[in-house]
Parts: structure tokens; sequence; C-alpha cells
């Protein structure tokens, strides 16, 4: 069996370099390969409609067509080639919509050589299993003829069968559907209903294709496979499926009866994955810089160099850095918890904010950043955590300050009512991408790449704000323009 494989990336380099993992590999079953390379979508695109590619290995961002739109232009779903995107970032959303258009897979740079040629390894299992499906399915159509596929999988259950056989379908909690060889629905549970938005009694016996007319799934299935023992993800109402099929042998026959398919949700792994992989980026580049100063003073200090005691205050500063990082990290781990206590009293929020100001002065005085306090003639005292709400201002105050532009300011508008104390913390500085405002508080995520941003922290702060202000029975709302600034609206309750 031959596959044929295309690289495409603007990059020469990393061209070659995919092309070489490509050539060391060995997999079973497999006659040869040919690999092609493109420079861009477009020279992938035409390359294909020259002669068809089983595998595409394509980076997302190149010029005149990306990967994205190379993914569109394919169909993976509708021509059964597989697609494996590259990307220079890890967005879990994006990968999402890039999962969601056809591609076999997502691979954040920088990535290991294993890794790419494990998802290469299982791409060719697919299609070689789709290939040896082809050809097992055109031998059964010229043996059978007219009848492949006609008898239906419920003759083969008898009524009592069925009812015993329903209870067990509805008692699993993933979702479960068949079909018979003709396409024709014969089985589904209460799970796989709820999750397709289907009614079961109006669809037995009815082709699949008109059952659930969303083609994203049809081509899902269709995808993984009638009997590969592969998966393909499906996104849904914002939540993430396994898809797995696997074969119906009839009794005694060993001959195909049908497909069973198993839908697996997912969302909450893929989530705390990602969340995992920010973590330990984050973590890694906020530690390296601190790490290699305090290497290269050891250096220095072992082989008795000039100017060692020029670095005590390098020193110092990076083991400030390390102390922070693991104070955040602290943080989020007491906060995170589902043992918080509260312990509240009277709290003047006003003179609260004063104090974080004092706090912030050395950093705001750095950036040329001035603070300013606006109140209402009502008392701003409430009952409350001190120590909690503290940690929302410094949170709130240090990102205005960290994001402000030289020369900025940054304010705190305070007013209270019978009901709720009302916080704004407002600046003038960079303001927040529209499309990141949703995943804000989300932990250990930021709006810059970790390999490119301008600004230092964690992608914690927020994440811990939410969840006090959660534990305190109050709210938080972001409004943000980029170039303007941001207002943070935080509404803690009186009592």
């Amino acid at each position: 069996m031959k596959i044929r494989i295309l690289v495409a990336d603007d990059e020469l380099q990393q061209r070659e370099l995919v092309v070489r993992v490509l050539n060391s590999m060995m997999v079973a079953g497999i006659d040869n390969w040919t690999i092609d390379t493109a420079c861009d979508g477009a020279e992938a695109w035409s390359k294909h409609n020259q002669g068809p590619y089983d595998l595409f290995l394509s980076d997302i961002d190149m010029p005149v067509m990306d990967g994205v739109g190379l993914v569109k232009k394919l169909r993976p779903h509708n021509t059964g080639c597989e697609v494996i995107i590259v990307s220079g970032q890890q967005d879990f959303e994006e990968a999402k919509e890039i999962i969601r258009s056809g591609a076999f897979d997502y691979i954040a740079k920088p990535y290991s050589i294993d890794a790419l040629m494990k998802s290469v390894s299982e791409a060719i299992v697919r299609i070689t299993a789709r290939k040896n499906e082809a050809a097992m399915l055109n031998s059964l159509k010229w043996e059978l003829g007219e009848k492949t596929g006609q008898v239906k999988l419920l003759t083969l259950i008898t009524e009592n069968e069925r009812d015993r056989f329903r209870i067990i379908l509805d008692s699993i909690e993933e979702g479960l559907i068949a079909f018979d060889t003709a396409g024709l629905l014969v089985i589904i549970n209460k799970q796989a209903c709820d999750i397709l938005r289907i009614n079961e009694s109006a669809c037995i016996g009815m082709p699949i294709s008109r059952v659930i007319p969303d083609p994203l799934f049809i081509g899902t299935v269709s995808a993984a496979g009638f009997d590969t023992r592969g998966f393909r993800w499906y996104e849904n109402q914002g939540r993430m499926y396994m898809v797995k099929s696997h074969p119906i042998l009839g009794y005694g026959t060993g001959n195909r009866a049908g497909t069973a398919v198993v839908i697996s949700e997912k969302t909450a792994e893929l989530h705390s994955s990602l969340i995992r992989q920010n973590f330990l980026s984050i973590v890694a580049h906020e530690l390296r810089t601190p790490l290699t100063v305090i290497q290269n003073g050891l250096f220095m200090i072992e082989h008795a160099a000039d100017g060692v005691k020029d670095l005590i205050p390098e020193l110092k500063e990076s083991v400030h850095a390390m102390n922070y990082l693991t104070g955040r990290l602290i943080k989020v781990a007491l906060y995170a918890g589902p043992d918080v206590s509260i312990e509240k009293e009277k709290t003047d929020i006003a003179a609260l904010a004063c104090t974080v100001f004092e706090k912030l002065k050395p950093e705001a005085d750095a950036r040329e950043v001035s603070f300013s306090l606006n109140k209402s003639d009502a008392p701003t005292v409430i009952s409350t955590d001190r120590e909690k709400v503290m940690v929302i201002l410094e949170n709130l105050l240090h990102n205005a300050v960290k994001f402000s532009h030289t020369g900025g300011k940054v304010r705190i508008d305070l007013s209270c009512d019978k009901d709720c104390a009302s916080i704004l913390v407002i600046d003038e500085g960079t303001g927040i991408p529209e499309d990141f405002v949703p995943k804000l508080f989300n932990p250990f995520l930021q709006a810059e790449n970790n390999l490119t941003r301008s600004h230092d922290g964690v992608g914690i702060g927020l994440f811990l704000v939410k969840r006090i202000i959660g534990l305190l029975g109050g709210s938080i709302d972001v409004v943000s323009e980029c170039g303007r600034g941001t207002t943070v609206k935080v509404l803690l309750p009186v009592e």
C-alpha cells in the first residue's frame, strides 16, 4: 500500500526538518510513501488537484493561503484525507475551530519529534484502515450484490432480549448508536439522543444521514472508519466529544452486520489538558530568567571573577521573582480548594484601597503611573473578609499599573448603597483584545504568546480575583478597548 504525503510550510528549514523526520519513520503495512513539499497553502492545494494526497502536514501561518484555509479547501470530512496542523501558539479556541473544520490533529510549537511522529503514525494507521475498508467493502459488494446491507440488526434481537438490552444501553454513560450495513439506524440510547438532540422513536429504521442531518457528525463518523477502531473529535454546542467506531459482527458467521458508534464527552479533559500545558509553559518561562541569573552568578563566584559583588542585586531580584511565583502558586492552591473559610469583619474599602496604593507605589513610580480615588459621600464600610478583598485590590491595581503606558493614570471609583459596594478600577493602558475578554479568568492563560509577550506574570491573578469574589458572593465584569484602556467592575454585598 502506498501513502502520499505533502508538507506545507513557508519556512524551508521547517519543511526539511519534517521531511527528515518522516523519512526516518517505519510504519508497518506501508510498502512505501512519497513526500512532496509546498511553500504555502495555495501551492499545496494546486498539487493536490494534480494528484490527491493522503496526508497533509501544514503550518498554520503561511502567505497566500494559511493552514485553516487549506483545511477548508480540502474538506477532510468529505474527501477522506487527513490534515495535521502545526501552530505557533497553544490556543484552545483555535484548536477547536481547526478540529471542527476537519483537521486530524493540532500540534503547538515548539513540539517534540516524538509528538510529531506519534501524530503522523496515528494518521497513517487511519488512512491505511480506510483504504483497507474500501477494498473490503468493494469485495463484499461484489459477492453479495444488491442484498448487501439490507438485513437489519433488529432481526437478530428478540423482543425480550431487546428489553433487557435497552436497560443496559441506557445505563451506559456514553452515547451509543448502531446502524446496519445499509446505513439504517437500528439502535440508539438515551445519552446519544441527548447529545445529538434527536427523538429515538422517530428515527429507528431511518438512514443515519436523515436522522442526524449535521454533516459534521456524519463526516466525523465516516472519517473515524466503520471498522478501524479509530476516533475523531466532534464539537457540538461548545462541547467536545470523542467519536469511536467499532464493527458489529453477525453471531456465528463473523460477517459484518453493522457499525456501533460510541460518543464520549471529553470537554473537561481537554480543558484540563490545556490548563496543564499553559501552566508548564508559563512557569517554565517565568523561572528560566531568574534561574539563568543565579546560574551565571554562581559561575562567577566559583571562578572568583571580577564584579561578583555587582551581581548581588540581580541575584536578590531573581530570588525575589522565584519567591513571588511560588507565593502566587500557593495562593492558587489555597483559594481554588473546596474548603476556603470566610472571616467577615467591618472593612472600609476606601481605606483598604489607600493601603494598596501605598504598597504598589514603588511599582507605579517606576512606570510614572499615578493613582487616584473617587468615592461617594456614603460610607464605604461593609462586612466582608478584609484579607481577601485586599487580594482582589492588589491584583486589579497591579494589572492596571502593569498594562498602563508610561505616565498613565489609574483610578478607583467607590460607591455603596444598602445592598452592595461597587468598586471600579479604571486604567488608560493597552486594553484587552475583544476575543480574549471571555477567557480572562481562565488560569494560566494570557493574551500574549509566551514567547513574545512583553509583560511578566503567570496568568493567575484574575483567576484568583474571580474565585475570591465568588466566595464573597459578589460579581465581576470587564469592559476593555485596545489602545484605550480597561474598566473592571466589582460588586460586593454589604452584609
